[in-house]
């Protein structure tokens, strides 16, 4: 006990409990509310959107209660936590397709990184405190939220929102970065260093890449290329849903129409090494007389073959 009470540490034992817990609330908000009717969705809405205003205030207010020797400008509401609580409320008042997507895309995936590389300013926490557990909690709803606005999103995610995302995401890092550099320069916020702009520190994996590239901004960069690549990987069920649906409805479509040869190249083509058997019923006329069997046989090839015809015994008129 007296471990969990202690000063809170990277990769601890209260690091791991936190962790498990935000994965149980994750998914049980994920697979409790997906399935949610539209004016229950609203209601839900509204819940997730109270709560992590509320629990990043709390966050807030209980840092610089735990920090009261900092300047100003290391304290203003502009870390991870606070801006991407302001983005999640913004978007549920904006009410864009485009913001929704943003959320699933920037903040699902950006909150689960803050929650495994802590910012070093937590280190100065208790590992059971309002300030982690309000940590944890924000973040844990956010990611929530933003898969479940995906999920209730009635339009597609396609590969292009990956771009228009990333660019947004951008941008708000330069904003901050010239933020960081202003309150620096004025001598505010000697420390300033909001959304780990500035390398140094920040948190575990910063503090690495500015160890390998010393440069301020750039040494972010390449977390920013990972970032695409799981937007990637965040895309993908949905691309790969999309496409099971289309081939599936244009099989339907040329069964209906009985296109044989239509059929067999789709096949050959979607279903390689599979059965390429095609079979089509259909009943035809008989003739009213009955036929005569004969058998003709070719010795062409390797292989013998024998066809029976049947040919109709009257003559015509």
């Amino acid at each position: 006990m007296e471990r969990l009470l202690s000063m809170y540490s990277m990769f601890g034992v209260g690091y791991f409990v936190y962790f498990v817990l935000c994965a149980g609330i994750v998914l049980g908000l994920v697979f409790g509310l997906k399935k949610l009717e539209s004016k229950a969705r609203k209601i839900a809405q509204i819940v997730l959107i109270s709560c992590i205003g509320l629990f990043a205030l709390i966050e807030y207010i209980s840092r610089l209660v735990a920090t009261p020797d900092t300047k100003f400008g290391d304290q203003m509401p502009l870390d991870m936590i606070e801006v991407l609580a302001g983005f999640s409320i913004f978007i549920f008042f904006a009410k864009k397709s485009s913001w929704k997507k943003f959320s699933y895309l920037i903040i699902s995936p950006v909150s689960l990184y803050a929650i495994v590389f802590v910012p070093s300013v937590y280190g100065q926490m208790a590992t059971i405190s309002i300030t982690m557990i309000a940590y944890y909690l924000t973040y844990a709803v956010m990611i929530a939220n933003g898969i479940l606005n995906i999920l209730w999103l009635d339009q597609e995610l396609e590969k292009k929102d990956i771009l228009e995302a990333s660019m947004t995401f951008v941008i708000v890092l330069a904003t901050a970065h010239i933020l960081n550099i202003l309150f620096r320069f004025a001598v505010i916020g000697v420390h300033a260093n909001y959304l780990g702009t500035m390398g140094e520190e920040y948190d575990l994996l910063i503090g690495w890449l500015f160890k390998i590239i010393p440069i301020q901004f750039l040494c972010i960069l390449p977390l920013i290329a990972v970032l695409v690549g799981i937007q990637f990987l965040l895309v993908l069920p949905f691309d790969l849903y999309k496409t099971k649906r289309e081939a599936k409805a244009q099989v339907e479509e040329l069964i209906a129409l009985g296109n044989l040869k239509a059929q067999a190249e789709y096949r050959k083509k979607h279903s390689k090494g599979k059965s390429q058997i095609l079979v089509r019923s259909e009943t035809k006329a008989s003739p009213t007389k009955s036929k005569d069997v004969s058998q003709k046989s070719s010795d062409e090839g390797f292989v013998q073959t024998t066809k029976q015809v049947k040919v109709n015994n009257d003559k015509d008129n």
